[in-house]
């Protein structure tokens, strides 16, 4: 067995071992073995994490074929599995050419079983459920066939609603393989394009491609790596401390020596030195003849020394999971860049059934030496590429095979001297050297030679920073498992501690606090609050004072977390920021904000959240409450409140046809900050409310009535309302718009 070098165990790590190896309760840990440099503050330990279940078979459509679902082109624009802004995308999209109204057919018999409209997510969209149980859905549509049309537009004029999400009786309406159900459109989320999924029983999503649509694309392309990301990870606890981006450059086609298949495409990236464990995570993508778009790669691996070291697999996952892409993906250069790095390693919290096999849940913890690494990438026709990265991993090679306990003994005795004195050195370096030796063994892995230890937990986040840790003033710090109480109002922590139920619960007291002559913070102090996190747990953060409080739900984080929230006034309104920051979760959190006394009750506030690299302000809501405000948070990242007071702006409607050739009102409307609100807004004609549509790409209120032909001559108004609630109602007279 390989152990890193002497200066890898520090005096920090030394007391570790000792007071560890002291207590009868405790064996030693990989946490124990190893520590970085003097200095380090305390580390969590990984969560343990449950065993990943793996898939080895592809899902196929048993016999069924489908029909192409569009005249408009046999060409994909996005696959199943890509990277979209808050989850993977569920199907693939056929191109449209830019424009709407192409005929969208049923790809199989079958009965609608849901109908969707709306303007946004996807948009206009139709269910049909098949004779063997699977779902088919055609999503982004400009309308339903004519009858289908009529059928959703009674239902959306009797509740004076654009969106419905409706479940017809079943065989309401049925179609046979290659009827007209709708045309394509840009509903939802735009430019035009045909939006297709097809799903199981369970109404999970499954790969498009596994169907017969598959014969109807050509393509004899193969992936390509565009880069590789290596993502340094902590020696001991495996939370990422930091990445780095490497370019290729193409070789020569070659054979692939493991497989025995032509390698199409191949990619140098040279040689990375690291120092300690390393994720691997890759920009790549697929493509298909007759197209520049740019696809999901189907299938990917990672081979080391000829061993499959992981391999996943794009054939399903449950809508529940979707989310999940930002631990699939590397999401901290996700949010730094816009692109999706697939990690070819697992972090805790991360259970798509993607994951065909894997060791150490793909964390590459090298010994010192030199390693080949290929990745392989595979699309779901059979091409398929590979990159090549030679990893450098540096320390002392230390062979424990001869004298391990002797070795031991007397390195650790170097160590303790200094701490303990010289006479208690010697027997302390004795003793750990050969309990140390006797426990090795747990930790070795499989292959000793290629890996320093088992890798079984991956932390889905990071540390805090340490910059931002040390302030000049102490945290108000609650433990993970405590719901955070009313009375904990104070800043200084850890002054009385209650067990209950054989838990620790930090509880602050406000006697205390003015028996010992202790003052709340003055308002609008800036002040920050430490927290650990647990899954499973719901928890407050708040400010001392509470006018700051942020509801986390109990599933709404991947894994443990430490994190530090930091709350700065300004005019009265709150920024709050956190370190680290910009982590996914899979639920949505709640902030709650107390305006003071100088916000007026009909002054507009909303809550702003900040792009990661253009810093545009985007709009996350603004429920209003007496002096609360609140809002839901998708991600832990910071926020802003901002007042709103202006209305939006509202031009002269103008008279068309749609692509059904009905005439309908528009009305170009724009709000800057909060943006438009469409539940709310609404036109009438000559008093007559109809369906008001909301396109958001043309920022467009469309009036649709089936049974009111609009003229000129009818008077218009406009009802407009943005997210914070400011309104503007303009009317335009017969005859003058």
């Amino acid at each position: 067995m390989r152990l890193p070098s002497r200066s890898a165990l520090s005096h920090l790590s030394i007391l570790v071992l000792l007071f560890g190896l002291m207590s009868p309760r405790l064996g030693l840990s990989q946490e124990q073995i190893l520590k970085s440099g003097s200095g380090d503050r305390a580390l969590p330990s990984p969560r343990n994490e449950v065993q990943l279940e793996f898939r080895s078979d592809p899902l196929e459509f048993a016999g069924t074929q489908l029909i192409w679902p569009t005249n408009a082109s046999r060409i994909l624009t996005s696959t199943f599995g890509e990277t979209r802004a808050a989850h993977l995308h569920a199907g693939i999209d056929i191109r449209t050419w830019g424009r709407e109204g192409y005929e969208v057919y049923a790809m199989a018999d079958g009965d609608v079983m849901r109908l969707q409209t709306g303007p946004k997510g996807y948009g206009n969209a139709v269910y049909l459920r098949h004779s063997d149980g699977t779902i088919s859905m055609s999503a982004h549509l400009n309308r339903f066939e004519p009858l289908l049309q009529a059928y959703a537009d009674s239902i959306r004029l009797a509740s004076h609603h654009a969106s419905m999400d409706l479940y017809p009786l079943e065989r309401t309406f049925s179609y046979k393989a290659g009827d007209l159900i709708g045309f394509t459109g840009s509903t939802g989320t735009g430019p035009p394009h045909l939006h297709v999924e097809l799903r199981n029983e369970q109404n999970q999503p499954l790969n498009p491609l596994l169907s017969s649509l598959r014969g109807d694309v050509k393509d004899n392309l193969a992936p390509e790596f565009e880069a590789l990301a290596v993502e340094h990870l902590h020696p001991t606890s495996y939370h990422l401390q930091r990445h780095q981006v490497l370019v290729g450059q193409k070789i020569q086609v070659g054979q692939d020596v493991l497989v025995g298949q032509e390698v199409m495409n191949r990619t140098d990236f040279g040689t990375v030195e690291v120092s300690g464990p390393v994720g691997i995570s890759a920009l790549m993508h697929d493509r298909a003849n007759g197209t520049k778009s740019r696809y999901a790669v189907y299938e990917w691996m990672m081979v080391v020394l000829e061993d499959t070291v992981f391999h996943a697999r794009a054939d399903w996952f449950p809508f529940s999971m979707d989310q999940k892409m930002f631990l699939d993906r590397s999401y901290p250069i996700l949010a730094e860049t816009g692109d999706g790095f697939q990690r070819f390693y697992v972090v805790n919290g991360n259970r798509l059934p993607l994951y065909q096999s894997m060791k150490n849940r793909g964390v590459l913890h090298f010994a010192p030496g030199e390693y080949e690494v290929r990745l392989i990438a595979k699309d779901i026709f059979g091409n398929r590429s590979e990159s090549l990265l030679t990893v450098r991993a540096a320390g002392e090679v230390v062979h424990l095979d001869e004298h391990p306990k002797e070795y031991l003994g007397e390195h650790l005795s170097e160590h303790v001297d200094g701490h303990l004195g010289e006479h208690v050195g010697e027997h302390v370096g004795e003793h750990l050297g050969e309990h140390l030796g006797e426990h090795l063994s747990g930790h070795q892995n499989e292959n000793p030679d290629v890996y320093l230890f088992k890798v079984d937990s991956v932390p889905a986040y990071p540390l805090p920073s340490v910059d931002r840790v040390r302030v000049d003033r102490p945290f108000a710090r609650y433990p993970a498992h405590k719901v955070v109480e009313p009375e904990a109002l104070f800043h200084q922590p850890d002054k009385e501690k209650i067990l209950s139920q054989g838990r620790a619960f930090h509880r602050i007291h406000t006697r205390l606090f003015l028996a010992l002559g202790w003052q709340p913070l003055p308002e609008d102090s800036p002040v920050r609050i430490r927290a650990e996190l647990s899954p499973g747990h719901s928890t407050m953060l708040h400010t001392p004072d509470q006018r700051v409080q942020l509801l986390i739900p109990r599933n709404a984080i991947y894994d443990s977390l430490e994190v530090v929230m930091q709350v700065a006034w300004q005019d009265g309104l709150p920024e709050i920021t956190f370190d680290p920051g910009g982590l996914p979760v899979f639920e949505d959190l709640r902030l709650r904000v107390r305006l003071p006394d100088s916000v007026d009750a009909d002054q507009k506030v909303g809550v702003f959240g900040r792009h990661p690299r253009s810093g545009k302000l985007i709009f996350l809501g603004a429920q209003r409450a007496g002096s609360w405000v609140e809002s839901p948070m998708m991600e832990i990242a910071d926020v802003v409140l901002v007042q709103d007071d202006e209305a939006p702006v509202v031009q002269v409607p103008s008279l068309r046809r749609n692509l059904a050739g009905k005439m309908v009102v528009a009305v170009m409307v724009r709000d800057d900050e909060s943006g438009i609100d469409p539940d709310e807004s609404h036109i009438f004609l000559d008093g007559v409310r109809g369906i008001t549509e909301f396109d958001p790409d043309k920022k467009e209120l469309i009036y649709v009535h089936p049974s009111l032909t609009p003229d000129r001559s009818m008077e218009v108004r406009v009802e407009v309302q943005d997210g914070v609630g400011n309104r503007s109602v303009v009317r335009y007279a017969g005859g003058r718009w």
